[in-house]
Order: C-alpha cells, then sequence, then structure tokens
C-alpha cells in the first residue's frame, strides 16, 4: 500500500494489538495513503487512526519493523 502511494517509512505490530506506522511523502499522497488505512485490509478491524505531524523524515523503501 505503501509503495503504491509513494511513501516512504515504516510500520509494526504491537503487543496491545494497535499498529503503529510513520510516514513521509507528499501531502496528497500521505493523505491518501492515510484514507486507505483507515479503510484496513479486508481481514483487519479498524477502529480508529490516530494521526499527529512529527519531525521524523523517512526516504527511500517502506519498511515493516519486528512487533514492540
Amino acid at each position: 500500500m505503501a509503495q503504491s502511494h509513494g511513501v516512504s517509512g515504516w510500520c509494526r505490530n504491537r503487543r496491545d494489538q494497535t499498529v503503529e506506522i510513520s510516514v513521509s511523502g507528499n501531502r496528497e499522497a500521505v493523505e491518501a495513503f492515510r484514507d486507505e488505512v483507515e479503510n484496513g485490509p479486508s481481514m483487519a478491524k479498524v477502529e480508529r487512526v490516530e494521526a499527529s505531524e512529527s519531525e521524523e523524515r523517512h526516504s527511500g523503501a517502506f519498511e515493516i519493523r519486528p512487533t514492540a
């Protein structure tokens, strides 16, 4: 999903059954990515998405990190 929107960053599952995602890209790409995350994949149950801006910037491939 990240590649199709042209965003960089990372994601990881958390032990509390939430998912943490950090992305960088142009505003339109990040917003489109967030919209798709809010819908979630077919097997997921997305209850809510919390978003905030960060100074962290990413470049390169999107990475899946180990569970935290």
